[in-house]
């Protein structure tokens, strides 16, 4: 998924994974992104299951 899209839709850049994978013979970043709970809109109708861990 691109960066794009995924700050499009409301997530936050959190970090970069240095030299994290090895893909076609180069090593490459990851970079992590989240959404808090509050900060996220459901889009209407959809229904998402939710495992707490409880």
């Amino acid at each position: 998924m691109s960066a794009r899209t995924l700050l499009r839709a409301g997530m936050t850049e959190d970090g970069r994974i240095r030299d994290h994978v090895f893909v076609r013979g180069a090593w490459r970043d990851s970079i992590t992104y989240s959404i808090l709970e509050q900060e996220w809109s459901p889009i209407a109708g959809l229904v998402i299951a939710t495992d707490h861990g409880g």
